[in-house]
């Protein structure tokens, strides 16, 4: 069976630092970690590095938004007209491997209430309108339209809707329009308040009562926006809308369908539905619509016709799809409302409770924390605070300024190319992003993830890619081979691979530790590669760093009593001749005091590691080392999926998750954890 390894894994967060620093010594100046003055038995310098590309890389300036299904244009970043890559990209680079070195904070962790999508099992089928409550305990009420088709009969459901072998189905089951007649017409979604719209309909019903299951939705034979007596039923239209959405819906699914109306609204029993009910529904809403701000296709679908509001979602006179339940008063209420069948069911675990159960101070610099982490003080950090806060923001200023690194000859970019749909699982994608707490790794239901029993897997990172495939002249797989989904795609010029740049760190006032870890970050070993840039996933951006010299700088010298006589370096460290490398060019300063000094190998400068996590720079020494694969690099396929020349960039590859949760799948697969020193864990088509 084809095996593949996924285009990122994870470094295993178990922990956070003990070596942490309480933000009030810092303020209190009891501690090294200072800007206002040079501090005794710390070093401050110039770290000189070079930066090979290992595979072609993109760092982009501006991102251009195109109109008429074009692609994004993304335009190379520039020094004084020459490409260059920027400092707050390495910056950002670098303080990433010494986050996880040091087993720091996550410093840009995101919070994400977690939801996942329905099982087809668990579907709503029931559909309602919202109407606004006259009850101060709750916002909104809803009036049943329609049964639950194919679900089992209860009792509270036929209290609802009086249901018993002398009801009428025709007037409480839905039914499904015909497709001829929704491509003429293209109607928009009943709504109570802007689009009152009824028709008439005579429907194919076979439904019959049953003890034990709600019957299937019925079938609409005939249908007109014009009263007739061929037309009995009275109604109103259910409409999704699939204009511009192929491709993100399934499309052998119905949306659409034809809703019997009762002749009187009074006849509709409202039923409460609780605030909370409203908050989850909101919140998945908005969750969602802020995974695709920047994307052409926002979701989630709103029924047609309907603005698109994530912010307000909710308004009076809507459809809904519904469910209920009965609350500690024995009354019954609504449960769950939804846009669609197979909506998204919240989890009650974010990614703050996941990674703050680990430990609270792995969560971003918040009020709730009084302890930096080494990575933390190193590179600076400033408080995420709410605007409506009447406090100021605790902050600290970074200890190491990065420089843009220049090439010192002119580096060509190629011709502008399309690159594929940049995508991944979404989150929480237990499978791949969690592990059960106790025992050994194994797969997680969907439904049954939360903080309490399961943690996240870790930091994620990208694999890299085999060099020899990325950098290919033609057919090269970060190449889009085709014209469809423009407006999802970037079209940028990356820079060739082979292209060598250079760059510098400036740091002040950091304890042996600090530096060294600052020093490993750059490089954490011999055969490591850092991801920098724009389409990772893709195998873009494979880059290798290597510390060309260290040159420190004795301030108390320097602005004591002998200034005017003194070098600006005092000891320097290098790792070769410096009068044969190509930066001695760049930095001639630098260079020509290497040549005064009896210099020292740079490896002197790492030896104190009691910042660094021993296991931890094993694991990402393996994940940064190309020649752990032993499978291609790609996202998830099934085996009957393949197009016929070969492409699979435009292959579903949610299907293969679908047949992974699949409840009768006996092989469920799940991400293994990574091994030091071993091949990278692998998956297997199914």
């Amino acid at each position: 069976m084809p095996r593949f390894h996924l285009p990122y894994n994870f470094i295993p967060v178990n922990n956070v630092s003990s070596h942490t620093v309480p933000y009030a010594d810092i303020c209190a100046k009891n501690t090294h970690i200072r800007h206002d003055c040079w501090q005794q038995d710390t070093q401050s310098g110039r770290i000189i590095c070079s930066l090979k590309l290992n595979t072609p890389t993109m760092v982009g300036n501006a991102h251009q938004q195109a109109e008429n299904n074009q692609p994004t244009t993304v335009t190379p970043y520039q020094r004084d007209g020459q490409a260059a890559i920027p400092a707050n990209s390495l910056r950002g680079m670098v303080g990433n491997i010494a986050e996880t070195l040091s087993l720091s904070s996550l410093r840009v962790l995101e919070k994400k209430n977690y939801s996942v999508r329905k099982r087809m099992e668990d579907s709503l089928s029931a559909i309602g309108i919202l109407r606004k409550s006259n009850n101060p305990d709750h916002k909104f009420d809803l009036q049943p339209l329609t049964l639950p088709t194919v679900k089992r009969v209860t009792e509270d459901w036929k209290t609802v809707f009086r249901y018993d072998k002398n009801t009428d189905l025709t007037r409480l089951l839905p039914a499904y329009l015909p497709d001829d007649w929704l491509h003429k017409e293209n109607p928009d979604c009943y709504h109570a308040q802007s689009n009152k719209t009824f028709y008439y309909a005579r429907l194919e019903n076979k439904a019959r009562y049953s003890a034990s299951t709600f019957p299937y939705t019925q079938k609409v034979i005939e249908i007109s926006d014009k009263k007739s007596p061929s037309l009995p039923v009275r109604g109103i239209l259910r409409v999704l809308g699939t204009a511009g959405r192929t491709g993100e819906m399934a499309e052998s699914k119905k949306h659409e369908i034809f809703i019997p109306y009762p002749t009187v609204d009074d006849a509709l029993k409202k039923l409460p539905i609780p605030d909370a009910v409203l908050d989850s529904f909101k919140q998945i809403v908005q969750e969602r619509a802020k995974a695709t701000t920047k994307k052409p296709v926002k979701l989630p679908f709103f029924p047609q016709g309907y603005e698109y509001k994530p912010e307000e979602p909710l308004q009076d006179g809507q459809l809904v799809f519904f469910d209920i339940t009965k609350n500690e008063q024995d009354e019954i209420e609504v449960s769950e409302i939804s846009y669609s069948s197979i909506w998204r069911e919240k989890l009650n675990s974010s990614s703050f409770d996941f990674f703050g159960d680990i430990a609270p101070d792995l969560l971003p610099w918040n009020n709730q924390r009084q302890n930096l982490t080494p990575a933390e003080y190193l590179f600076g950090v400033v408080e995420d605070k709410k605007s409506s806060e009447d406090r100021t923001a605790r902050a600290l200023a970074s200890r190491v300024r990065f420089f843009d690194a220049q090439s010192p000859q002119a580096v060509q970019t190629g011709a502008n190319i399309t690159l594929k749909i940049l995508s991944s699982p979404k989150p929480p994608s237990p499978a791949l992003y969690f592990h059960p707490r106790e025992g050994e790794r194994a797969y997680i239901e969907k439904k049954e993830l939360n903080h309490q029993q399961h943690h996240p897997n870790g930091r994620k990172v990208y694999l890299h890619h085999p060099q020899q495939e990325v950098n290919r002249d033609t057919g090269s797989p970060y190449w889009s081979g085709d014209q469809q989904h423009l407006s999802q795609k970037m079209r940028c010029a990356p820079l060739p691979a082979d292209s060598t740049f250079y760059f510098h760190i400036d740091f002040d006032n950091l304890s042996a530790a600090e530096l060294s870890l600052l020093l490993h970050s750059l490089e954490p070993d011999a055969t490591f590669q850092h991801r920098l840039g724009l389409g990772k996933s893709l195998g873009l951006g494979s880059v290798t760093v290597e510390t060309k010299a260290v040159c420190l700088i004795d301030r108390p010298e320097r602005y004591g009593k002998d200034a005017l006589t003194q070098t600006r370096y005092h000891k320097s460290y290098c790792d070769n001749n410096p009068a044969t490398d190509q930066w001695a060019r760049w930095y001639p300063q630098e260079a020509a005091q290497l040549q005064k000094n009896q210099n020292q190998d740079i490896s002197v400068l790492r030896q104190d590691d009691s910042l660094i996590h021993t296991e931890t720079h094993r694991v990402l020494c393996t994940v940064g080392d190309p020649d752990k694969l032993n499978a291609p690099v790609c996202l998830p396929l099934r085996r009957d999926q393949g197009a016929a020349n070969g492409s699979t960039e435009h292959q579903e590859t949610y299907r293969w998750f679908v047949q992974n949760d699949d409840r009768h799948n006996h092989r469920k697969q799940f991400l293994a954890e990574i091994e030091p020193e071993n091949t990278l864990p692998v998956l297997e088509q199914n």
